[in-house]
């Protein structure tokens, strides 16, 4: 465990000093944004990304290994006709089998793949960004995912990438790996409703269009049972998921609004300076997303999963916070930090604890560690 723990400690510690010296902004798209990095080191930043892909990389600890570690041996090209587990996954196992028979190698690649989307996502955006905060965000409620929940984590990598070329202004690299992502898991369909509405809203997000989207979300929120029902009913690929709707859940939800509450206080405070801002209005968008799919965990607890997709608000637009201008600081003493850099911190604080203190779930991916030829 102290092991492990070591080695993400410093993968963020290289991720932070990766970019130094803090100077004025001269040019960005957000009137918000004062500061800017004169100073980025690539090799660090590949430092940090190859200490926590190492880690990962030979681990075989995790539920799903096992079942990974089949499905790559056995799978044949003729279950490539099979759509109940995603083509693209499958087609990558086959493919990497070639070069890695070893399962647990060609697994660890899989594991690259993912991790390398974050990482490159963040460094698109490195202008506009802290990164030692970005990674630290990923490491504290995305990465310990990585170790065994495959699929998923490379189409939540696909879609980051997506993010960050939309961020750009590259709409269709952006749309294609979005399309891309569901061939590696169904459940990035959910992000094809964000991106609807981004593309709606248009160059400008007001708060009236914030009310709105929010009027929709809550109106597919209470009709939720029926569209899910429906979905999985009348669409064979989705065929699957009828095990996971047979038994309603139910919660207050109480837990989501409070996380919920330090990413409205961000979209609404930036609104004034940033309505007209891409990364801005893409990322209010996405922050609504996540208290919308936390919210759905309540009734189907795989819909859960999806916040993945929009945790993106976290890691990579808290991000920003530390270079932005606000008319609220704390100090601390020996220097002070702008009120929405806290609150991102306390969310990311109030993400652990609902997670896993509360619920009493422990990190064993990362504290009983075991190394794959063990």
């Amino acid at each position: 465990m102290y092991i492990s723990l070591i080695i993400i400690i410093l993968a963020v510690f290289f991720a932070c000093i990766s970019q130094r010296k803090r100077v004025p902004a001269t040019h960005s798209n957000s009137n918000s944004i004062v500061i800017q990095y004169n100073y980025f080191n690539s090799y660090l930043f590949l430092i940090s990304f190859f200490l926590l892909f190492i880690l990962c990389f030979l681990s075989k600890t995790g539920d799903d290994i096992p079942a990974y570690v089949y499905y790559y041996s056995n799978w044949t090209w003729k279950d490539l006709l099979d759509f109940e587990v995603e083509t693209g996954y499958k087609l990558l196992c086959l493919l990497l089998r070639i070069i890695f028979r070893n399962p647990y190698v060609g697994i660890g690649v899989i594991k690259f793949i993912s991790l390398a989307l974050v990482f490159q996502s963040i460094y698109m955006l490195r202008d506009r960004l802290n990164v030692g905060f970005a990674v630290f965000a990923y490491v504290c409620i995305l990465y310990v995912h990585a170790f065994h929940l495959l699929r998923i984590m490379i189409a939540v990598g696909l879609v980051y990438l997506a993010y960050a070329y939309i961020i750009k202004g590259k709409k269709k690299q952006g749309f294609i790996l979005l399309l891309l992502s569901a061939i590696f898991h169904y459940s990035s369909i959910i992000v094809f409703i964000a991106y609807i509405i981004y593309r709606i809203v248009g160059k400008v997000l007001t708060i009236k269009k914030l009310i709105i989207v929010s009027l929709v979300l809550l109106f597919v929120y209470f009709n939720v049972e029926i569209l899910v029902k429906l979905g999985v009913s009348n669409l064979g690929i989705l065929s699957k998921y009828s095990i996971y709707i047979t038994n309603i859940e139910s919660g207050s939800g109480l837990a989501q609004l409070i996380l919920f509450l330090p990413i409205l206080y961000i979209i609404l405070t930036l609104n004034p300076t940033d309505k007209n801002d891409n990364m801005y209005i893409l990322c209010s968008i996405i922050g609504i997303m996540s208290f919308f799919a936390g919210s759905l965990g309540y009734i189907f607890e795989v819909i859960g999963r999806s916040t993945y997709y929009f945790n993106y608000f976290t890691i990579i637009y808290c991000a920003t916070m530390p270079v932005r201008k606000d008319k609220v600081y704390v100090n601390v003493g020996f220097t002070e930090f702008n009120i929405r850099s806290v609150l991102s911190f306390v969310y990311i604080l109030l993400y652990l604890a609902f997670t896993y203190v509360i619920p009493g779930k422990s990190v064993d991916i990362i504290t009983e560690y075991e190394f794959f030829w063990a």
